[in-house]
Order: C-alpha cells, then sequence, then structure tokens
C-alpha cells in the first residue's frame, strides 16, 4: 500500500514498506514500492509472465539503486549559510527528489498547500 506523509509545510514523502533503522530529521520514510510498478507496467506493456521478466525487474530496480545518492553520504557544513548548505546538498545528491537510504528508494513530492518549493526545501535543509 503506497502511502503519503506530509511533514512541514507540505513536504511530502511517498515510500512503501519499512526497513530505516534511524528516521531522517524530517522525512518519515518506508520503502518505496518501485519493484511492484516496474513489473506491473512491465507486464501490462509485454503480457508476458516468467523467470526471465523477474530476473530483468531484479536488474532494473539494482540499476536504479546503484544510480541514486546515498543519503547518508551526503555531508552538510552546519557552519555554511543556508543557501550554501542547499547548494552543496543538491550537488551531492544530484537529484533532490529521488535518492536512496540505504536500500531504501525515496521519492519527495510536495502537496497542495501554499508553501513554494523553496520554502520546503529550504526547511529542509536547514534542518540538517
Amino acid at each position: 500500500m503506497l502511502m503519503n506523509f506530509t511533514a512541514r509545510k507540505g513536504l511530502s514523502v511517498k515510500t512503501m514498506g519499512s526497513g530505516l533503522n534511524k528516521p531522517l530529521p524530517i522525512l518519515l520514510l518506508i520503502r518505496n514500492n518501485l519493484r511492484q510498478r516496474i513489473k506491473r507496467n512491465y507486464l501490462d506493456k509485454n503480457s508476458i509472465e516468467g523467470g526471465d521478466i523477474m530476473n530483468e525487474l531484479k536488474q532494473t530496480h539494482n540499476d536504479i539503486l546503484a544510480s541514486l545518492v546515498d543519503i547518508r553520504d551526503v555531508k552538510i557544513d552546519r557552519k555554511l549559510p543556508v543557501e550554501d548548505r542547499i547548494k552543496s546538498y543538491v550537488e551531492q545528491v544530484k537529484n533532490p527528489y529521488l535518492f536512496k537510504v540505504g536500500e531504501t528508494v525515496v521519492r519527495v513530492s510536495y502537496a497542495n498547500t501554499q508553501a513554494t518549493i523553496n520554502d520546503n526545501f529550504i526547511n529542509m535543509i536547514a534542518s540538517m
């Protein structure tokens, strides 16, 4: 079951499952349903079932996981001004909307609120 969590001024995280040892300061995380979505989309388009497809799905998931930056490896210098912390974070994580925490894929999106993307992003980085 896909779950939405909204935290601090509309920052929303959509993930699936569980498995985090430590929660991030702002984000509530549970395991993503990426593998299920890939399987569903792949099988629907090709209408084929079997071990070869499952192997491809596992390989695709592993490729995606390998391409993402693990947020636990991101280092933020708290002495820097907020603007420089944001720049450093984006440079390190490459895609602030899709990253991983260990084996967990995290996709970040924003709820329908008055808060801007800048407001939410600054709040997230400032709390790190």
